[in-house]
């Protein structure tokens, strides 16, 4: 609803605030405590500061607000109508400066990362326990998601922060690199594989083949197979880590993974094999919103990220998409 302008809110608005806030809250104080020597103490001035800045609010009110007796100082009828509203006014903007400082403290030490699974899994556990030990005031919030949700949470401000192995150019976004990683073999313990002095990948093409269902992470795989002539025909592709690994265990077949899989892995169900004719490397790296200034959090991850992440990476500069 709409006001003319001479409606009583729109002179209202327009009429200056010439009173601060610490007359108003000193008068509160004298309020409070019905002593003008009483507020100073608690306020830390001298009786006479109490008494200029009270007798200042009267002048630019033009209104009486405190009585003096010879035992007590009493609110006035106009000063207890100022008391009862101004209390309740300061009491909200404190509570509102309170929350605004608590919002600003914890952008400062919070930051929202999203992840594909298998980083998220076999990955980020361990690097946030470090970086506990070396931030115990940052907070992470680790989104898990499939790639093609990651770049929509990276741009409606979901995330802030994006994990993941080098995809194509997406426009807009950032792609900062913080490590390589080596693809591995993994077989079960036992596999006639371990027996080879030198296994190739012509000795892997006679064993059925088990992969991620990571498009980036076949079509590598696809192109390494042709440029040796031979042909990629995975049996079973998995979504989830543990089904593959689940699988590689159980003698269904061997797989290509990333090495920091084995490198995690305690359980020894599987054992990685490096092929004298295939070595794969996989850049991973953090994913930014083009030109968008980051907090200082998640600024603090991305170079503990290059710091950290499995290949230990130098730091380098991002590559505009």
């Amino acid at each position: 609803m709409s006001s003319s302008p001479d409606s009583p809110v729109h002179l209202l608005d327009a009429l200056p605030l010439r009173v601060g806030l610490v007359e108003l809250e000193t008068f509160l104080t004298v309020a409070k405590l019905g002593s003008f020597s009483t507020a100073a103490t608690v306020l830390h001035i001298s009786q006479p500061s109490v008494t200029h800045r009270v007798q200042r609010l009267e002048r630019l009110i033009r209104t009486k607000l405190l009585n003096r007796t010879t035992k007590r100082v009493e609110l006035s009828i106009a000063g207890r109508d100022l008391y009862e509203r101004a209390d309740a006014t300061i009491h909200g903007l404190r509570e509102l400066i309170h929350q605004l400082t608590v919002e600003s403290d914890r952008n400062q030490r919070w930051v929202s990362l999203a992840a594909t699974p298998t980083l998220a899994a076999m990955v980020m556990p361990r690097l946030l326990v470090n970086l506990v030990r070396e931030n115990p005031a940052m907070e992470v919030q680790v989104l898990d998601l499939r790639a093609e949700e990651i770049f929509e949470a990276i741009r409606n401000g979901n995330a802030e922060l994006a994990l993941i192995a080098e995809v194509d150019a997406h426009q807009g976004l950032d792609f900062t690199p913080v490590g390589e990683v080596l693809m591995e073999l993994i077989v079960p313990p036992g596999h006639p594989l371990l027996a080879l002095d030198a296994p190739s990948l012509s000795d892997v093409v006679n064993y059925p083949i088990l992969t991620l269902q990571v498009t980036t992470m076949l079509s590598v795989l696809q192109r390494e197979f042709e440029a040796r002539a031979k042909a990629f025909k995975p049996i079973r592709t998995c979504k989830n880590v543990s089904t593959l690994l689940g699988m590689v265990t159980a003698g269904l077949g061997v797989a290509f993974v990333p090495s920091y899989i084995s490198a995690l892995d305690n359980s020894k169900d599987f054992v990685p094999i490096t092929l004298s004719d295939l070595k794969i490397q996989r850049r991973y790296g953090v994913v930014t919103l083009k030109n968008r200034r980051l907090k200082p959090a998640a600024g603090s991850l991305l170079r503990f990220l290059q710091r950290q992440f499995p290949g230990n990476a130098s730091p380098q500069q991002p590559q505009h998409r």
